[in-house]
């Protein structure tokens, strides 16, 4: 971390906060705070801000929850002001070439999304597995968030490394309001096959009939939707 990252980290954490301080900071050193970082994984403070948002958000642990908590808080609210003053910020990537628009949207966080998207991100743009934040914000269930998405006329056949199209991850992922959307606004999705030939009627059905693979599913959403839920999503890619 560079000096000048350093001294913006010290100021959106200080107490008392003060937000004009921080907004001048990223007036005076943009160029500083958009450029990568000189790291391994490469990326700017925008992107390191997020990363560190999520690893907080993942932190399962109850010690020192009220920290974190306050942690979160504090960057989130420095997030803001990047994309504000620092919109640049947004066309850096990481070594693996992410979206930074695939945090907020795996955390269904409308403020930031709808903030981002107005400062020229894209939801339907690819990072070294092929994963997209509409694909993310799929797996969320958020319908409000999805629909936000969509007000910036996304691509909507785009695939993830395997061939996942984003029928398939709603297929998957039991998200009924994408699927109903998807089937028909293109409804040559219904039989796109991804890399193991499947397409999405047979993932749903396989989530249907099969205990282990729904606990997965539930389990990588962290949601406890029951496997009778599928059926609806089976009757949907039946005709």
């Amino acid at each position: 971390m560079t000096p000048i990252v350093q001294i913006f980290f010290k100021l959106i954490y200080d107490e008392p906060y003060n937000e004009n301080k921080v907004i001048d900071y990223i007036k005076q050193h943009k160029k500083s705070l958009v450029k990568p970082l000189p790291s391994v994984e490469g990326g700017n403070a925008f992107m390191l801000l997020l990363k560190l948002i999520n690893q907080f958000k993942n932190y399962n642990k109850s010690v020192h929850k009220q920290e974190i908590q306050k942690a979160i808080f504090a960057m989130r609210r420095a997030v803001f002001l990047l994309v504000q003053y620092a919109p640049e910020s947004l066309d850096n990537r990481d070594f693996k070439q992410q979206n930074p628009l695939i945090f907020p949207a795996e955390w269904a966080d409308f403020d930031l999304i709808d903030l981002m998207l107005k400062q020229g991100a894209r939801p339907d743009t690819l990072d070294y597995q092929g994963m997209t934040p509409l694909h993310a914000i799929i797996k969320t269930h958020s319908q409000s968030c999805f629909d936000l998405m969509l007000s910036v006329n996304p691509d909507l056949t785009v695939k993830t490394a395997d061939g996942q199209t984003l029928l398939h991850t709603a297929s998957k992922f039991g998200n009924s309001y994408a699927v109903g959307y998807l089937t028909k606004r293109e409804p040559q999705l219904k039989n796109e096959t991804d890399f193991h030939d499947e397409i999405p009627l047979e993932q749903a059905k396989r989530v249907l009939t099969n205990a282990d693979y729904w606990h997965m599913i539930n389990n990588a959403m962290k949601k406890q939707l029951p496997q009778s839920h599928w059926q609806q999503i089976v009757d949907k890619l039946s005709f």
